[in-house]
């Protein structure tokens, strides 16, 4: 579970950074967030290893593409920067997939991509509001960006969720999961989505008036209760084979 949730977090660390505008911010910001990917995935790769044959190719290529990544961004300005990122994307997602179900199931890959691009995108809004206290000048606009976008991610996470679910809230089959997947996924949705929606509307609102130090740190209570709520979902899927 640790690879598969590693993977999901490489995954939206490197998704949204093309969004980003790489003659305003700091080329750090990127190599950073390359780094901390290329540190991710060679976890996962240490705790993958065992696994099938088949999924060390995803779990090598997100090291490598990472290890690329955090070099491309030491040059100023960084040639293919934004196309390694996408790169890397396809890459991290296939390996959130491949960890998701062995089988072809979109459900399952659809819960893997929509919580990987939640959990990174919040984790890169966090960042992007801490560029400011090295680039003052910076425009607003990169974190009304990744406010707008992780509110996205968060609706994309909501709706999967939802589809989910819908089989076990209707008719008998209410009745088809035990009541401790019910006291599991009850806290997972108040944590995971109820808390980064609220939260999350608080630092667009305080980001508006420009205060982004104070977003900042609200942001880190998104970034918390999103990884609580992610978390308990891997958690409540890998008891029940069902996503959430």
């Amino acid at each position: 579970m640790l690879a598969a949730f590693c993977l999901r977090l490489c995954l939206g660390l490197v998704a949204f950074l093309p969004l980003l505008p790489a003659d305003k911010m700091h080329p750090r910001f990127f190599r950073t967030q390359f780094l901390t990917a290329l540190g991710l995935s060679i976890i996962a790769l240490s705790f993958g290893f065992d696994l099938e044959p088949w999924l060390l190719g995803p779990l090598m290529g997100g090291v490598l593409v990472a290890l690329h990544g955090s070099f491309v961004w030491t040059l100023e300005p960084a040639p293919f920067g934004h196309s390694t990122s996408m790169i890397a994307t396809a890459i991290f997602a296939v390996g959130s997939a491949a960890f998701a179900s062995v089988h072809p199931n979109w459900m399952a890959w659809s819960d893997a991509i929509t919580s990987g691009l939640l959990l990174g995108g919040a984790v890169t809004a966090m960042l992007v509001g801490h560029s400011y206290l090295i680039s003052p000048g910076l425009t607003i606009r990169p974190l009304m960006t990744m406010l707008i976008v992780c509110g996205l991610c968060l609706l994309a996470r909501t709706v999967v969720l939802g589809i989910a679910t819908l089989p076990f809230l209707s008719g008998d089959t209410l009745y088809a999961m035990s009541d401790d997947y019910w006291l599991w996924f009850i806290p997972r949705g108040l944590i995971g989505i109820g808390g980064p929606l609220v939260f999350g509307i608080l630092t667009y609102r305080t980001a508006r008036i420009g205060s982004t130090q104070s977003a900042t740190g609200i942001l880190y209570v998104v970034v918390i209760c999103t990884f609580i709520g992610e978390l308990f979902g891997m958690l409540i899927a890998r008891a029940t084979g069902t996503p959430a």
